[in-house]
């Protein structure tokens, strides 16, 4: 008696094709010059992202992080080019304004992949989530093999056309026409996406 596989493992092996054939090169992380934020660094990179531009005294009374650290902190994340800074700003009180710091926008990129019946787009994106670029194809033919293709030459052009380094590539998100099943990588996709089920 031959044992039917279940959906579940069927469906894992159509995410591992769609991984194997929709490969985007990942150097950022691959680069050793590329040191990854501490644990205080996210901290800091993440109130900065929720308010566009702070002042150094701002971060840290917003992250609990001594004026001290921040400083120091601070400095190294612009060295590595993660930071810039921005305008100065008026405490109100005595002494030099504070220089205001805010995410270098250009320090990574990454590309998104919308997935429709008939059609993909691939948006090219700051590390702010603004979009820089966008391609559509219309396509017959949703097969993997050939969306992968067509995602290949879309992120060369892309790259190409805006003179991106690849190793400032830090990844590729996935949007598919359809609904999720459950939350554990199963999609009810429409007919001309059965093989992204």
């Amino acid at each position: 008696m031959i044992k039917r596989r279940s959906e579940s493992s069927r469906t894992n092996d159509n995410i591992l094709k769609i991984k194997n054939n929709i490969q985007v090169k990942n150097q950022f992380f691959d680069n050793q010059s590329q040191k990854l934020p501490t644990d205080s660094e996210k901290k800091i990179l993440s109130i900065v992202f929720q308010h566009s531009t702070l002042s150094q005294p701002e971060i840290a009374r917003l992250t609990d992080i001594s004026q001290q650290s921040v400083s120091r902190l601070v400095k190294s994340l612009i060295t590595r080019g993660i930071l810039v800074q921005s305008s100065r700003i008026a405490s109100g009180k005595r002494g030099q304004p504070s220089i205001a710091v805010k995410i270098n926008s250009h320090y990574t990129y990454s590309f998104g992949l919308a997935v429709m019946t008939d059609a993909i787009n691939i948006v090219l994106m700051t590390i702010n989530g603004d979009v820089l670029d966008e391609i559509r194809h219309d396509m017959p033919d949703m097969s993997l093999d050939n969306v992968s293709d067509t995602l290949r030459q879309g992120f060369a052009q892309l790259t190409e056309k805006h003179s991106l380094d690849p190793s400032r590539l830090f990844g590729l998100g996935i949007g598919i026409s359809g609904y999720s099943l459950g939350g554990q990588n199963r999609f009810n996709t429409p007919t001309g996406l059965d093989e992204w089920a």
